[in-house]
């Protein structure tokens, strides 16, 4: 058993001796010239980056709004050929999960115009901020509550619009009207909530 041992040992030397000295030969060698790759084959005619065909706004959450927070995502995402906004991840995030869910939402409800090379629809990866934001309105005049139509001509039309609003107004703390990006608050507060492309 011994003597198997030994030369086990000795062939295994000088497998470790030849590939030594193979790779320090290889080492010696003058690295072969790399050829320089030609001007970028994608020129500004043959491809169209992906577009919004319909853009879906984002929901403000509701308790955000309420406290004014403010929040701002950067959501990566493919689009593929069919228009639709695939595997969507969170790349960065400010102002809580809240803020990530809505915007997220959004981007699946949005439809893009895909990608185009050489007028064929490609798959393309994007990034898309989603901002979410208040300012105080200096005026609001036509405020008209959620679920409130204003119809003009008519003394019942101003009636049932003046009614509508005040329902609106008296309306439980527990049922307050969904906030959608743009819509104004009697208080004097505009909320926000939009997405673009990176």
């Amino acid at each position: 058993m011994n003597g198997r041992f030994a030369i086990r040992l000795v062939v295994l030397g000088l497998v470790a001796a030849f590939t030594t000295a193979a790779s320090a030969d290889a080492s010696n060698d003058p690295p072969e010239p790399v050829e320089e790759a030609d001007a970028d084959p994608l020129t500004d005619d043959a491809y169209t980056p992906p577009q919004f065909k319909k853009r879906s706004a984002p929901f403000y959450p509701r308790r955000q709004a309420k406290h004014r927070r403010i929040g701002r995502v950067e959501l990566d995402f493919r689009v593929d050929v069919d228009g639709k906004a695939r595997d969507i991840t969170v790349a960065a995030s400010e102002g809580g999960v809240t803020f990530e869910f809505a915007s997220v939402k959004a981007l699946r409800r949005s439809i893009f115009e895909p990608a185009r090379l050489d007028e064929q629809p490609v798959e393309a990866e994007l990034t898309a901020v989603c901002e979410f934001g208040f300012e105080e309105a200096d005026l609001i005049t036509n405020y008209t509550p959620p679920g409130a139509r204003q119809r003009v001509g008519s003394p019942s039309s101003e009636l049932r619009v003046r009614r509508n609003f005040e329902r609106a107004d008296t309306r439980p703390r527990s049922q307050p009207p969904r906030l959608t990006a743009g819509n104004r608050k009697p208080s004097g507060w505009v909320y926000f909530a939009d997405c673009s492309l990176k």
